[in-house]
């Protein structure tokens, strides 16, 4: 198969677990937002099922920065 490249495959299968590491990161260092988000769920009297939303939002919007502003080239006009 001529589309077929080993190199790139596995150079991507190793971004992609250094990318998914960063994200682990990224969740457990989120976890003093997780607290907040807990506390104030508890004071108001709803459950703290969705205490890790307020973490999921910081953390993926930083992928979405780095992949829109770093990863992707810039559209000349």
């Amino acid at each position: 198969m001529k589309e077929f490249n080993f190199l790139k495959g596995l150079m991507v299968a190793i971004f992609a677990g250094v990318m998914s590491a960063c994200f682990a990161y990224g969740l457990q260092a989120g976890k003093p937002i997780a607290g907040l988000a807990k506390d104030y769920l508890l004071q108001t009297g709803r459950a703290d099922l969705w205490q890790n939303l307020p973490v999921l939002v910081v953390v993926l919007l930083g992928g979405f920065t780095s992949n829109s502003f770093v990863f992707c080239p810039a559209v000349e006009e």
